[in-house]
């Protein structure tokens, strides 16, 4: 049997071991802090003096004080101290310094970018794959300088979007 779990190290109880309530409230500090988490901040270098209990930060990269080795992790106050989890491939945590998620991928903490294939809305596809490139009127028998202007402007919409190549 392992001493912890697999994704975030939480301390496991052993058969014979004294004073579980120990292990027990480590883990429920770990699950307190990751299940639905929020962070004040992600750009706070140096552990706040006054925290209240249950606040957790990201730890910038570069920290100091008792954060200085614990970069990208969430620090969480409880009453015992500091708190630390590493975070692990997908991780979702609530911003309140951006109003926005922040999400650990590929080594890094990326705030404000969600990943999808489509969006949709009442059942719809409203946003999807990216689509090629669409030519602006250019020849014609007939000019209409108005509609042509008018559909440049929305080619520059589609392309600014990101929704057709450029």
């Amino acid at each position: 049997m392992n001493d912890t779990t697999a994704r975030f190290s939480m301390s496991m109880l052993q058969a014979g071991q004294a004073q579980k309530e120990l292990t027990h409230n480590e883990a429920l500090a770990v699950i307190d802090t990751v299940l639905h988490a929020k962070v004040v901040s992600d750009s706070v270098t140096n552990p706040p003096s006054d925290p209240e209990a249950g606040q957790c930060w990201i730890v910038p990269a570069i920290a100091t004080g008792v954060w200085q080795t614990r970069g990208n992790m969430i620090a969480s106050w409880t009453q015992g101290g500091w708190h630390y989890v590493a975070p692990v491939e997908g991780m979702l945590v609530w911003n309140q310094a951006v109003a926005l998620h922040s999400r650990w991928h590929d080594g890094r903490w990326i705030t404000g970018e969600l990943a999808g294939k489509q969006l949709l809305i009442g059942g719809r596809q409203v946003v999807g794959e990216r689509r090629s490139v669409i030519n602006p009127p250019r020849s014609g028998s007939v000019v209409d300088v108005e509609a042509r202007v008018t559909i440049e402007a929305i080619l520059e919409a589609l392309v600014g979007h990101g929704l057709i190549a450029a």
